[in-house]
């Protein structure tokens, strides 16, 4: 299994990493941007990653990167709470699964009572590249006070049978069209 994650705060790289279960908090003036990359290959992972905003200027930036190959499984929640007026976070999720490959995935805003001028987003996307694997995201939002800019969203495609035969004109094989496919849809950080 590979799983790197990159933090770094306020333009700095930082020696905290992310483990199953981690909590996270960006206070007072501080802008974190949190990298992080899995790829599995007859594996499962689970995780469950909570990022707390407690200060009007804190702001977070989160992108994951998967791709689950051969019968992988991944499955966890990522939490941002809004605990302070004013602060801002955004994740995006790309996911893509190919050989029954498995996919379960929860992101979720709080935002909190008295915490108005929030701005947050969550996108989540999905590449399925065979008809045995499934991707399941679920985007939750929970806002408890009024004036905030939230949004989320999530997709799920494929590759176009107009664009499979194609490349298959083209003298590619499934497996190589399909790697291509899945490294340019990695490769786009669609923020």
């Amino acid at each position: 299994m590979s799983f790197s994650c990159e933090i770094t705060i306020n333009g700095f790289k930082s020696d905290q990493t992310l483990t199953d279960g981690s909590e996270f908090v960006i206070a007072k003036n501080e802008h974190v941007v949190v990298t992080i990359l899995i790829d599995l290959n007859k594996e499962k992972r689970d995780f469950d990653w909570k990022f707390n905003l407690v200060d009007r200027s804190a702001k977070l930036e989160v992108l994951v990167k998967s791709q689950l190959n051969n019968n992988s499984n991944l499955k966890g929640n990522l939490t941002i709470n809004h605990t302070a007026a004013g602060s801002t976070a955004h994740c995006t999720f790309l996911t893509s699964a190919d050989n029954a490959s498995r996919v379960d995935i929860t992101g979720s805003i709080n935002i909190q009572k008295n915490c108005p001028h929030v701005s947050s987003r969550l996108s989540m996307k999905g590449l399925l590249l065979d008809s045995k694997s499934s991707i399941k995201q679920q985007p939750l939002l929970h806002i408890q006070t009024p004036n905030v800019q939230c949004s989320h969203g999530s997709t799920i495609s494929s590759i176009p049978a107009s664009q499979r035969e194609y490349l298959q004109t083209r003298g590619l094989l499934p497996q190589t069209y399909k790697r291509v496919y899945q490294q340019a849809f990695l490769q786009n950080d669609f923020r």
